[in-house]
């Protein structure tokens, strides 16, 4: 424990003689690594001596929780400067091997993330190096982490510390920055494991002749892509990421942060950040596939070790964006109204308003001021029932010409910018290959029936009795509304069809909107149960309507698994309870094997087989409703 002092006293005076303009330091920056290292341990080995004193009953508790609270300091502004020294280190290395700019101090933005990085410097790269620096830094964090927890407990503090919120501030900005410093890091490797995979790939189709052209520029497109995914909504990823850290560090760094983050500015900037995640999330799923369908059986070793060891780094990645925004806490969401159940009442005449004024007595003042003011003109009366008084607001409040329409096409963005709506997010949803198909269109629609008060306009056409003009008029506006509809769900079943990891929610919306052109009867695939025509695999075969282009979308599969071998006949015959497992299958997933289950496990799905997607048992009655009729009907469909 002697040793905590005389740390804190060498680091003292280097901090004064680094502060003086022209001094040399006292200790350079691998001795001050050293120094910080050193006293790390020791502050550990001291904790662990009080544990092990209070176990045999050898230490008071009050003597005990002095000690604690002055060596949990010592780690946690040790693991600090040490971050700090390995900080500066890390620096060097970025800019004379890898040519990027320094950075001077820590910053608030992902700045080494955004940096662009040539193939030349990364192929130089030993990753091992780089994880050594993750590892390293991992100790300084998870020291700084397990001060911090302990120093924010009730009379942690001892009573012989001093300055302990300075102290405080010092450690949770520098753990917050010791985080930026690891995800950088991290995203540095997933470009490094990408380029020995594209070159690896490029290598084996020199060698084998027999790789599929089409498999190996999906492959090397995919790669591409990645720039794509980092640099996805960068504007808006790099303000959430500058926001959040913010909110960790604005303790300890309270002159550099703006003015204070809402709840639900930080709940916007989470989601942003949750969505820039999903991203990597669903790269390294199409890369799985497109690695698998390319490489055959037990083909390339050094093709799967490379993807296997990119999988580990674009989940690390992931998680580290996901570690941030959980360590803000759970923050809160503004609630976004929904359009209001009636419609807006019309203004009500002020004779009928109850004042709000406090009644003051009559005097001189008053009296004259009501000589001096003119009477109000009448008002007509309104002979207008409320029902069409609604009608005519919203009528007003929500114009969509035909003529507009028209000329438009129906184009739901260029109509909504032209009545001035914000049509940002929508416009990125209707036209992002990358997103959720399912997740991106069912935003796109509520917003556009927002847009044009659908709700509204129904409700009130339903309040008029027949025969009023009104009624046209509000028939007409839903009619274009429909067109517009029509338009985007035209975008939608394209969307849904072409999306490359498509879910039991994107085939219930294809069935709904009929898009499903026929479902194939389930043939016996092989398996390890197989007793002449039994067996325990099938697969149906699900072909969809043409895309709007006239070009056919590749198909989707089903695989049904049996508890109990059966035929292939007797399958659309069985109750839901006699599947062990029904699911949904792209094309390329259908054929893949062990080490693509290996791949997706690296990727943080556990629990992944080959399948992706769950089928229930009301969607695949639906399904067997198809197979049967040869048509998608959704009225005599099970309610999803």
């Amino acid at each position: 424990m002697d040793k905590g002092p005389v740390w804190n006293e060498m680091i003292a005076k280097d901090d004064a003689l680094r502060s003086q303009p022209g001094a040399a330091p006292l200790l350079s920056r691998e001795q001050r690594l050293k120094l910080s290292q050193n006293a790390m341990k020791s502050a550990r080995e001291g904790l662990q001596a009080i544990a092990d004193l209070r176990l045999g009953n050898r230490l008071r508790e009050n003597a005990a929780a002095e000690h604690e609270a002055t060596l949990f300091t010592i780690l946690g502004a040790s693991a600090a400067t040490a971050y700090e020294a390995h900080n500066e280190l890390i620096e060097d290395k970025w800019v004379h091997q890898l040519n990027a700019t320094q950075l001077t101090e820590p910053r608030l933005d992902p700045v080494v993330v955004k940096v662009d990085l040539h193939h030349t410097d990364l192929e130089r790269q030993d990753p091992d190096e780089w994880y050594r620096y993750l590892s390293e830094l991992e100790q300084y964090r998870s020291a700084m982490n397990e001060s911090l927890r302990r120093m924010k407990k009730p009379g942690a503090h001892g009573k012989r510390l001093k300055n302990i919120p300075a102290v405080m501030r010092l450690i949770s900005g520098d753990h917050a920055f010791c985080h930026e410093t690891m995800r950088s890091i991290r995203c540095l490797l997933v470009d490094i494991y990408r380029i020995r995979l594209w070159r690896q790939v490029e290598a084996s189709a020199l060698r084998d002749s027999g790789l599929q052209a089409s498999g190996l520029q999906e492959v090397m497109a995919r790669l591409d892509e990645l720039d794509k995914v980092k640099s996805y909504r960068s504007d808006t990823v790099a303000e959430a990421f500058t926001a959040l850290t913010k909110v960790v560090t604005e303790s300890a760094r309270p002159s550099e942060a703006n003015a204070a983050l809402t709840p639900q500015i930080v709940a916007q900037h989470k989601d942003v950040l949750e969505d820039y995640a999903e991203q990597f999330g669903r790269f390294g799923l199409g890369l799985c596939l497109d690695v698998a369908a390319l490489i055959k059986g037990d083909g390339d070793d050094n093709i799967w070790q490379s993807m296997l060891d990119l999988a580990q780094v674009l989940t690390e990645y992931r998680q580290s964006v996901l570690d941030l925004i959980r360590s803000v806490g759970p923050g809160k969401r503004e609630v976004i109204a929904q359009p209001p159940a009636t419609i807006d009442e019309p203004p009500v005449s002020r004779a009928r308003q109850k004042s709000t004024r406090k009644h003051r007595k009559p005097g001189n003042r008053a009296a004259a001021e009501s000589s001096l003011v003119p009477a109000p003109p009448a008002v007509p009366n309104d002979t207008r029932t409320l029902a069409q008084q609604q009608a005519d607001i919203v009528l007003k409040k929500f114009p969509l010409e035909r003529a507009m329409v028209t000329e438009l096409d129906a184009d739901p963005i260029q109509i909504a910018n032209r009545l001035g709506k914000d049509t940002g997010s929508v416009n990125e949803m209707m036209h992002c290959s990358r997103q959720d198909a399912m997740i991106a269109f069912t935003f796109v629609r509520s917003s556009i029936q927002g847009w044009f008060a659908k709700d509204q306009l129904l409700q009130a056409k339903a309040k008029l009795p027949p025969g009023d003009e009104r009624i046209a008029q509000l028939s007409e506006r839903l009619e274009l509304l429909g067109m517009i509809e029509q338009r985007v769900q035209t975008r939608e079943t394209d969307a849904l069809k072409s999306d490359t990891q498509p879910r039991a929610p994107h085939l219930s919306r294809l069935l709904e909107m009929h898009q499903v052109a026929s479902v194939t009867s389930p043939t016996r695939l092989r398996s390890d149960n197989d007793s002449g025509d039994h067996g325990t695999l099938f697969e149906m075969r699900i072909e969809h309507a043409p895309l709007s282009n006239g070009e056919r979308p590749a198909p989707w599969f089903v695989h049904l698994h049996t508890a109990k071998p059966v035929t292939a006949n007797a399958v659309p015959s069985l109750d839901y309870k006699a599947f062990t497992a029904v699911h949904l299958k792209t094309a390329k997933e259908k054929n893949l094997g062990n080490r693509w289950e290996t791949l997706m496990q690296v990727l943080g799905n556990n629990d992944a087989k080959v399948h992706r997607s769950k089928i229930d048992s009301t969607l695949l009655a639906n399904l067997w409703h198809v197979h049967r009729s040869g048509k998608s009907s959704p009225e005599t469909f099970t309610n999803q």
